[in-house]
């Protein structure tokens, strides 16, 4: 597993590898609305992924799932939060790495 800002840093030869059981938060720094949430992946197999919103960081309401084919995974919603937690959703890693996470 490597370090998660990785995903968010908009470098695109930094990557997160999610791991076994990963797990990232990202902190929008206050209340913002959430329409669309976009993952862009290595090659390689992408893991099964889930998505969780939070008001303060400690209670997570579940989303849904990030679906999508190639290297490209989706989730369209509309809601206003703080925290976004993206979950790989088995015991199994990928072999692909997160290259870029976006939120719209």
């Amino acid at each position: 597993m490597s370090d998660p800002s990785a995903a968010v840093d908009g470098d695109p030869s930094t990557a997160w590898t999610p791991g076994p059981q990963g797990r990232m938060v990202v902190d929008l720094g206050s209340r913002l609305r959430v329409h669309d949430i976009r993952t862009d992946w290595t090659s390689g197999h992408v893991p099964a992924l889930r998505v969780e919103f939070s008001s303060d960081g400690l209670g997570y309401t579940p989303a849904g799932k990030l679906t999508g084919h190639g290297r490209t995974r989706r989730l369209t919603t509309d809601t206003t939060t703080r925290y976004v937690a993206l979950t790989t959703d088995t015991g199994e890693g990928g072999s692909a790495r997160l290259i870029h996470l976006s939120l719209l």
